[in-house]
Formats: C-alpha cells, sequence, structure tokens
C-alpha cells in the first residue's frame, strides 16, 4: 500500500523528493528512501536531478520511469478500430487505427484487435511483457454478469459481443 501511496502522488505532483514524499504520504523518511530505493532496483521510478537544498546535500527529484511498463486502449467504433499505447506516466506513446464495419461481427472484431496490438507494438518495438494492462471501449452498455454488450445501438439486429469482463 505504501508503494501505491508513493506510486500515485509522483504519478499526480513529480518531481519529488523524498522529504515530501513522506509528508504528503505521511510516513516516515526511512520508509520512503527504503521503498524508492526498491522501487528504483525494480526500474518503476528514476532519478532526475536535484532540488534546492534547504542547507546541506541537494536533495534528488524523482519521478516515475515513463518505460517501465506501458498500456493498450482500445476504441471499437463503427467503422474502425483504434488502438493507443500509452506509457507508465499516461502519456500517449503511439496510435494507429484499422477500417472495420460492426457488421463483420464480434469474431471479426477480435481478430482485427489482435492485429492492430501486434501492429502497434512492432511499430513501437515494445515487448508484450511490459503490458500491464488494456482497457476496451465498447459500443453500448454492459451486462456485467453476462459479459455482453447490451443492444448496442451501432450493431445490427442479432449481432451480440461478448468480452471477459474482469
Amino acid at each position: 500500500m505504501n508503494k501505491t501511496a508513493i506510486l500515485q502522488l509522483l504519478r499526480e505532483k513529480a518531481p519529488l523528493t523524498k522529504a515530501v514524499i513522506a509528508s504528503e504520504a505521511e510516513l516516515t523518511f526511512a520508509t520512503v528512501s527504503n521503498l524508492i530505493e526498491e522501487m528504483q532496483a525494480d526500474d518503476l521510478i528514476i532519478g532526475m536531478g536535484y532540488a534546492q537544498s534547504q542547507g546541506g546535500r541537494k536533495p534528488v527529484l524523482y519521478r516515475l520511469n515513463p518505460d517501465a511498463f506501458y498500456f493498450i486502449g482500445i476504441d471499437l467504433q463503427v467503422e474502425k478500430i483504434v488502438c493507443v499505447l500509452t506509457d507508465f506516466e499516461g502519456t500517449l506513446v503511439h496510435s494507429d487505427s484499422i477500417p472495420y464495419h460492426v457488421e463483420d461481427g464480434p469474431y471479426k472484431a477480435v481478430q482485427s484487435i489482435r492485429t492492430l496490438i501486434d501492429q502497434v507494438l512492432s511499430d513501437t518495438k515494445t515487448t508484450f511483457w511490459k503490458i500491464r494492462g488494456m482497457g476496451v471501449s465498447v459500443p453500448g452498455p454492459i451486462d456485467n454478469q453476462a459479459g455482453i454488450i447490451i443492444s448496442p445501438r451501432i450493431c445490427p439486429v442479432g449481432v451480440t459481443f461478448r468480452f471477459a469482463i474482469c
């Protein structure tokens, strides 16, 4: 939980020093120092220069390592599928789309999504193992229990999309 709190602070307010992180997260300086060391070893955060000194050594400023992980977003639209890749800080790295017609149905959609993801990863030279999450935007309300899109307005009658909802 403490690591998550630190990562959230860095996502929202970076760059920050250990002292500021300790104060904002209401943790001891020693706890923050140990966790920062662990997260640097895991390549989650990086030092990015120094803050002004209040006397003594200049404190190191920390931020998220944008290359630590990546996230994929998929937007299933009426006539195309859009795929975006963002870095660990949420910055857009790459965006691409391919034509798709909703009448082609869910199996073609899944095949097209896979093809598009492979293309985006190839274009950016990002390995699949660096992906830590994926979100899919679909055209209609979702029945969480059944894992299906309910009466999407853009889909032809009889076409049902079924997704695993986690």
